[in-house]
């Protein structure tokens, strides 16, 4: 079915491509069964579907590493479960990013992480339990600041109206625990502080500090949409 839908890409012509003659194409000694024709369009369908999971996993090491740990746990194959938890921590920091993507990643391997020692050994489940608490913290501020900016900016631009009933609190803790070490928070903070604050441009100033300090630790399009905050600011 699929060599015979690529001959006819892009155009599909209803005349080459209607039912009655992939059917004969596929089964040339059988009547038309338009739910067997069904059968096969749904398996092909499934079968790409895959293929594009495949393709998104192919380019995400952490995913893969992931699935392949808690495989791994699930069969107890802990010592060889263990090796790829090294490896894919290792891996993860040769990557120069520190976005809020790296944050979740992050966090995703910290509760694999748990998850293996809880299965085997108790010793180190305070130790893996602390670090994935403080990651939890870590990938949700980054992912809640990025995109309660987005908002803000959005109420400010378009007069859209959001709920954002957590961010007195969420401004509230990071003012008395500053998360500096942490490139995703401390940018969107800051960021969020001129949409809150306009009138007071030491936030914009300690902004334009911050952003060429971390350059090459967010992706092109991440810094320009940055960068685009503190224009607007200054518009």
């Amino acid at each position: 079915l699929l060599e015979i839908l690529e001959t006819h890409y892009p155009e599909f012509e209803e005349e080459v491509v209607s039912k009655e003659k992939v059917f004969k194409q596929l089964f040339p000694k059988e009547k038309l069964d338009k739910q067997k024709l069904r059968y096969v369009m749904t398996d092909l369908t499934r079968l790409l579907e895959d293929y594009l999971v495949e393709q998104e996993l192919a380019d995400d090491e952490v995913a893969k590493r992931h699935f392949l740990l808690r495989a791994l746990n699930k069969r107890k194959l802990r010592k060889y479960a263990e090796q790829h938890k090294r490896k894919a921590f290792k891996e993860l920091e040769k990557n120069p990013l520190r976005d809020e993507k790296y944050q979740q990643d992050l966090l995703i391997l910290e509760e694999d992480a748990y998850l293996l020692s809880s299965a085997q050994d108790t010793r180190a489940l305070d130790s893996d339990l602390q670090q994935l608490s403080s990651h939890i913290n870590a990938s949700f501020l980054s992912k809640k600041l990025r995109y309660t900016c987005e908002i803000i900016n959005r109420m400010n631009v378009l007069g859209a109206k959001y709920d954002l009933p957590f961010l007195p609190k969420i401004l509230e803790y990071l003012k008395k625990t500053p998360h500096d070490e942490v490139p995703s928070i401390a940018v969107y903070y800051k960021i969020l502080l001129t949409l809150q604050e306009p009138e007071n441009e030491k936030h914009y100033q300690e902004l334009k500090q911050l952003l060429p300090k971390w350059l090459e630790q967010f992706s092109t399009q991440e810094m320009r949409d940055m960068w685009g905050f503190a224009q607007n600011y200054c518009i």
